[in-house]
């Protein structure tokens, strides 16, 4: 009786990974060849792709269409998906510059759900956030059609019934979510990391500031905000080893310093605090936080003195990013202690309140239900996510979002002091924070705001 009690535990979490497997894909495991050569060259083709699109697209377009149709039909379908997410541009197109990689993409994630849909476990609460992103979607046909174009709202449509189809096959696969995320954060090394090698992203006229190749925009801050998310998915990932941490987040802690982005200093600092805390009975992720905290430092320093570190500003003058970044958050400092927040946030508290006004003049239907245009002042963002809500959404749909937010995040809490898995939790923490210095409505990523923020 009491080898039969040991034995049938581990007969029965075997079958229901191997029903989980089944139900998500054909293939039944990530040490099958097969896949892991599929996974690996799409990351390759991935780097080549961003590091010179025009030299590379001919040859490898139809390669990288040939790995997405493969991998689509496997329970690891979320990985091209999630480099998809991080570079929807930059992959190019599949032949003969007819269909784009994002296009193919669509097509596959809507033959997968025709194929699958008999195992989709579909919940209530599911359709609550399909319609919560179908309203977003139509909103923006209405209210930012010109503003995003009719490219970036398919983006938002494909994504929005891409996360939520996800979300129906997690309430069997309880880590998928985290695998996503854990492929999208070395999507995000690798693209940072051929953003250092090819030195050819940048923003502002004043210096050098580097952005992310691939993302569809030179904003410094948005560059910030793909890196600190890296950071916590990678330092808090449990399928990567030390070293493999070490390596990516110290990269990624590099490419940070290029983007010379306070608030991703902010977010940077944050995402450590959490993590100790949440891990400062785990002794194995402690240890890699040190690890990564010195190799960051060392690099830090030691690579300015190669002349590594650094850029040219408009006049062709170059600029030391740590310098620049030291002068920058010192200023910071001095204005925010000397009352000038205007100066201190670079005009997003102007920019707030202006939009807010701007509510306050609209009818009341309009404020309570939304329906205004967002950035209504010819402004390119608003640099504050939770005003875009109110725009859009009004003051009621804001309380709904608002409420929903505070609601997951409480479960999110209670779900990693179960788990100790923290992944999600640094996530949803990030998204949270940067909605007060960023937009993160526009095309796609509208979409991971809603799936981060909302859903998980």
């Amino acid at each position: 009786m009491l080898r039969s009690k040991r034995i049938k535990p581990s007969i029965q979490i075997e079958d229901n990974q191997l029903n989980n497997e089944q139900n998500n894909g054909v293939d039944l495991s990530l040490n099958n060849v097969f896949v892991r050569f599929a996974i690996v060259a799409y990351y390759l083709c991935q780097i080549l792709m961003l590091y010179d699109r025009a030299t590379f697209e001919p040859y490898l377009g139809l390669v990288i269409a040939s790995l997405t149709a493969l991998l689509m039909f496997t329970p690891y379908y979320y990985v091209p998906v999630a480099i998809v997410l991080i570079t929807p541009h930059a992959m190019g197109t599949i032949i003969m510059g007819r269909i784009t990689q994002f296009t193919l993409m669509g097509y596959m994630l809507i033959f997968r759900l025709l194929i699958f849909k008999l195992r989709l476990n579909f919940k209530l609460s599911d359709l609550a956030w399909l319609t919560l992103g179908l309203i977003n979607w139509l909103q923006s046909v209405f209210f930012l059609k010109d503003y995003m174009g009719n490219e970036k709202l398919t983006i938002m449509v494909v994504f929005t019934l891409w996360m939520v189809y996800m979300r129906c096959e997690s309430h069997t696969d309880v880590n998928l979510f985290e695998k996503f995320f854990l492929a999208f954060g070395f999507g995000i090394v690798t693209n940072t990391l051929v953003s250092l090698i090819a030195r050819k992203t940048t923003s502002s006229v004043n210096v050098g500031r580097m952005g992310i190749i691939g993302i569809a925009s030179n904003d410094p801050n948005l560059a910030a905000l793909f890196i600190t998310l890296g950071i916590a998915i990678i330092i808090s990932t449990k399928y990567v080893n030390v070293w493999i941490k070490a390596i990516s987040c110290s990269v990624l802690f590099f490419s940070l310093i290029t983007t010379i982005s306070i608030s991703g200093l902010i977010a940077a600092v944050i995402i450590l605090l959490v993590f100790s805390v949440i891990m400062n009975k785990d002794r194995k992720n402690l240890s890699v936080l040190l690890i990564i905290i010195l190799v960051a430092a060392v690099a830090i320093s030691v690579f300015p003195m190669l002349g590594i570190v650094g850029g040219e500003n408009a006049s062709g003058e170059a600029v030391n990013y740590l310098e620049y970044y030291q002068e920058k958050l010192s200023n910071k400092v001095a204005e925010f202690l000397g009352g000038d927040y205007d100066s201190a946030t670079t005009g997003r508290t102007e920019i707030t309140r202006l939009n807010i006004e701007y509510l306050l003049e609209q009818p009341a239907l309009n404020q309570l239900f939304g329906g205004n245009h967002v950035n209504p002042l010819g402004i390119n963002v608003s640099h504050n996510c939770f005003v875009d809500v109110m725009l859009r959404f009004g003051f009621v749909g804001f309380v709904f979002v608002f409420a929903v937010m505070c609601y997951s995040l409480i479960k999110c809490i209670q779900r990693t002091r179960q788990t100790r898995d923290c992944t999600i939790l640094l996530c949803k923490m990030l998204f949270i924070y940067w909605s007060l210095t960023l937009s993160l409505f526009d095309g796609n990523y509208s979409v991971l705001w809603f799936t981060v923020v909302l859903m998980l």
